[in-house]
């Protein structure tokens, strides 16, 4: 991330502009905590350092390396599970995938903003807009597909299904863009409302050409007229690439076919399922459909039967083995005593499984490191 010297810049630039000596921060998603450095070199009086992982025990380390320990309090956890003794004049954060579409991060920034930002307070960055475009993309199809195609006299249509509803990194290398770019979505996070994401992309075809579908990629503002990008070519410079969803099938597009795509983002859980709707009508007769493709990430999980059932909102659980053992450590990090003699308790219990007390530790010190203060 250092390396990027575009997106440093961007952020430290922002962080210089809006941080002054009364200033309070929260870095979300700090990482080694490179912006609550700079927060601190900027003269913050304060930065609140977030991050669920053990890398901020680098940020730990640099913070008292450069001598800002009075300044910055370190917090390993999920930003959701934190409360905050104060509200902040500022949130940044860079809590990225290849798209801002990224596990929780969105989530993660919007509740931060409601919970911790004071009124008038400011976030970097301030808005990030998402655009596309057409590709020729032969190679990076090829890589999609062809483990699918070479049959050795098998059917492997479902394989390749699935292949093709997953969207996968991107670079141009020896690929062309063949549309201009358009915008799909702007998140402007100081109004934005939702974590999710829709809009219709919609081109005129200028010239005849092969596509393979189509790339996202994201122009960040992290303050007024400071923004960095990972567009294709500027991207290669950058720690992000793009976003390459494929079509079910290529197409041969010729001048004036029109191509629409509906693109939505929808958090489940965890984590993104990504649909692409896409019908690309005659050059000569707008209502004729050359071709359509209904595409989803959702298609390409692999689903059990037994896994739907068990999701399903009739479903009666009743709990295996593991939440047993689960349920039995829950009850006893409770109990004031050490994670040696819970340890002990469950190997006890379930002898099969954990012959002896230190066998069951990691299962016991995976459940503490959630779940206790």
């Amino acid at each position: 991330m250092v390396n990027d010297r575009n997106r440093t810049n961007a952020y430290s630039e922002a962080i210089r502009a809006r941080v002054n000596s009364d200033s309070v921060v929260l870095d979300l998603g700090a990482g080694p905590g490179i912006f609550t450095l700079m927060a601190c070199q900027a003269g913050a009086r304060k930065v609140y350092a977030i991050d669920a992982d053990g890398i901020i025990q680098v940020a730990r380390e640099l913070v008292a390396a450069n001598g800002f320990c009075d300044r910055v309090e370190l917090i390993q956890a999920m930003s959701t599970s934190v409360n905050l003794p104060e509200k902040v004049d500022l949130i940044v954060s860079d809590l990225h995938g290849v798209l801002p579409f990224h596990q929780v991060s969105v989530r993660s920034i919007l509740d931060a903003r409601d919970r911790f930002l004071k009124p008038g307070g400011t976030l970097i960055p301030q808005t990030e807009t998402l655009r596309a475009a057409l590709v020729s993309a032969p190679m990076s199809y090829r890589r999609i597909v062809e483990p699918w195609e070479n049959t050795r006299g098998l059917d492997w249509r479902v394989g390749r299904r699935r292949a093709v509803n997953t969207w996968k990194q991107w670079t141009r290398s020896g690929e062309a863009l063949v549309s201009e770019p358009q915008t799909w979505v702007v998140l402007e996070y100081a109004r934005l409302d939702t974590p999710n994401a829709r809009g219709t992309l919609r081109w005129t075809v200028a010239e005849a050409c092969e596509a393979h579908g189509f790339c996202l990629w994201f122009d960040c503002e992290t303050t007024a007229g400071c923004v960095f990008s990972n567009a294709p070519g500027v991207g290669e410079q950058s720690v992000y690439r793009q976003a390459f969803f494929p079509w079910s099938q290529p197409c041969a597009l010729v001048p004036d076919s029109v191509v629409v795509i509906d693109v939505r983002a929808d958090l489940v859980g965890e984590d993104y399922i990504w649909t692409w709707n896409t019908d690309i009508h005659d050059s000569r007769d707008a209502d004729k459909r050359v071709s359509t493709f209904r595409q989803s990430t959702f298609l390409s999980a692999p689903l059990s039967t037994d896994w739907v059932r068990k999701a399903s909102a009739a479903f009666v659980p009743s709990p295996n083995e593991e939440a047993s053992i689960d349920s039995m450590i829950m009850d006893l990090l409770f109990q004031g005593i050490t994670l040696q003699e819970i340890s002990s308790r469950v190997s006890d219990r379930f002898g099969d499984r954990f012959p002896e007390w230190k066998t069951a530790l990691t299962r016991v010190a995976d459940l503490s490191l959630r779940y206790s203060k």
